[in-house]
């Protein structure tokens, strides 16, 4: 058996409707999303209207769940999880943020402990009454 290249391999995973005929991963995604522009669905629901195998929705589904294109509930439907998409609006984006803040590095310093001041600080804080070492902490 021949292996190929990586170049030569496909990246995109198949899926085969119910009929026979296949389509690519970017393409079934586009599909099931414009799904949800209009209703929450369950997994079985969506299964039946593009006459797909279970299965193959439910990967592609959560592929669209982990890139924050769709939300799922739990509960609702005969306690089914339900999926559907956020409503695009600026109270949206305010109370369920996508990203994390991005920042960027401007510089870096690096620092060696010989240049550092010395200071020490107690350890425990409870019973200064009877202690006879002076803790300095640097405010003075």
């Amino acid at each position: 058996m021949k292996y190929q290249t990586l170049k030569e391999q496909s990246n995109l995973h198949w899926y085969k409707f119910n009929d026979g005929t296949k389509i690519q991963i970017d393409k079934l995604s586009k599909m099931i999303e414009k799904l949800f522009d209009t209703e929450r669905l369950t997994m079985s629901e969506v299964a039946e209207k593009i006459n797909m195998n279970k299965d193959s929705v439910t990967h592609v589904i959560r592929r669209l769940c982990v890139k924050s294109i769709l939300t799922r509930q739990c509960g609702g439907k005969n306690k089914q999880t339900v999926y559907y998409k956020e409503p695009k609006c600026l109270l949206a984006e305010l109370y369920h943020p996508v990203s994390s803040l991005k920042f960027k590095i401007l510089n870096k310093t690096t620092r060696k402990v010989e240049d550092s001041l010395n200071v020490s600080h107690p350890i425990s804080t409870s019973n200064h009454r009877n202690s006879f070492v002076v803790y300095d902490s640097g405010n003075e």
